[in-house]
């Protein structure tokens, strides 16, 4: 009986060691499939970093020609407003030159015209004190003849030469009756205001008188 427990113990022993050997098979098949995948994996990083870096620089690229272009407007823009500015000042300019132009033109023509007013003065000054004596004898009848004729160039003279020749027609009138007597006595009162005026060198205006004298042509 006891020989025969022996084999027994032996069959189950046996058997142990063929699964170890199945597992260590096993193990020694794991160990490159591992190895593979690790070498597959490693040129797939490194495609997409090649990728991602490419795409880093097609952005930083984007972004420097955005840039480039916004720049080219800033200064195309600044460009135009400095044109602008340029022409509002040209035209500014250009209106200062001309009011410039006009202003000397109405200071030169207001100087000319106090010029001519003074030369104006100063000449009817030295007519009224070269003529003044012979103007005054316009009041004395016919005798307005004297600076008719002999002072055609003085205003002064003439001024009172035409207003005693009026006078003098319309003493004409005087031989009328009652009515001439009048007429008569106001002209020779007028007359020798006009005298004395006349001799003090005054432009004196003969009411109605004045006016009669414009209107004859000499």
């Amino acid at each position: 009986m006891p020989t025969k427990k022996v084999p027994t113990v032996k069959a189950s022993i046996s058997p142990k060691p063929k699964k170890a050997t199945k597992k260590i098979a096993s193990k020694k098949t794991t160990t490159p499939k591992i190895k593979v995948a690790t070498t597959i994996a490693e040129p797939k990083k490194k495609t997409t970093a090649k990728k991602v870096i490419t795409a880093k620089k097609k952005a930083t690229k984007k972004v420097d020609t955005r840039e480039k272009i916004i720049n080219t407007i800033t200064d195309n823009i600044n460009k135009k407003e400095i044109k602008k500015v340029v022409k509002k000042v040209e035209r500014v300019a250009k209106k200062v030159a001309k009011e410039a132009v006009a202003a000397e033109k109405l200071v030169s023509d207001a100087i000319d015209q106090i010029a001519e007013s003074s030369q104006a003065e100063l000449n009817s000054k030295t007519d009224v004190e070269k003529n003044c004596g012979i103007a005054a004898f316009s009041y004395l009848s016919i005798l307005f003849l004297i600076p008719l004729i002999l002072k055609p160039k003085s205003a002064f003279a003439q001024h009172h030469a035409r207003q005693g020749m009026v006078l003098f027609l319309l003493s004409l009138l005087s031989w009328f009756p009652f009515i001439g007597q009048l007429l008569f006595l106001a002209i020779l009162i007028v007359s020798i205001i006009g005298f004395v005026k006349a001799g003090r060198g005054q432009w004196y205006e003969i009411p109605y008188v004045f006016k009669w004298s414009q209107k004859i042509n000499l």
